[in-house]
């Protein structure tokens, strides 16, 4: 099967499991707009990203997927509606933040933006502290293993401690 054809196939199989994906996909968004389906074979170059041979898969799924019949044949999306439930279980608050901050993460550069997520920041509120989701939580949730859960634990934990400040971290020195 051509290439393109397992891609819509899989974008179609995706949309209809995640009823948000479809006005993604129907808006056609830019190219650096992180709300989009991923091949796997995409987290083979990222540098942060756990080697998929590192990882704990049958040695026979590993090769299937680096040279054999999976090859550029798994796809990856997040659930942002699923995300946000998550989110909502630790006590926290998911939120999308306002087209205006969307606008002044787009003329960051692109080193430091945070991911725009069909046109939208993606934030985690607790304790009174927002914090963004960032690239780095992307790549850990799509391809390193690190379940969504997890990442959402650490956000939650990271805003308590920025609410308490830096009075409840240890002393460096001494």
């Amino acid at each position: 099967m051509p290439w393109p054809e397992v891609q819509q196939r899989a974008q179609s199989a995706i949309a209809a499991q995640v009823p948000g994906l479809q006005q993604s996909i129907v808006a056609k968004l830019p190219a650096w707009d992180r709300d989009r389906i991923v091949s796997l074979a995409q987290g083979f170059s990222q540098p942060l990203a756990t080697p998929i041979f590192l990882r704990s898969f049958d040695d026979r799924l590993i090769g299937s997927i680096l040279y054999g019949a999976l090859m550029f044949r798994i796809y990856l999306y997040i659930d942002w509606e699923k995300f946000a439930a998550l989110v909502q279980e630790t006590g926290a608050e998911f939120a999308w933040g306002t087209e205006k901050a969307a606008r002044r993460a787009r003329s960051m550069l692109p080193a430091v933006r945070p991911p725009i997520i069909g046109g939208r920041l993606a934030q985690i509120r607790a304790e009174d502290v927002t914090i963004q989701i960032s690239d780095p939580n992307l790549v850990q949730m799509l391809f390193d293993g690190v379940t969504p859960k997890a990442i959402i634990e650490n956000l939650v934990q990271a805003a308590r401690l920025l609410k308490e400040g830096s009075s409840s971290l240890p002393d460096p020195i001494g």
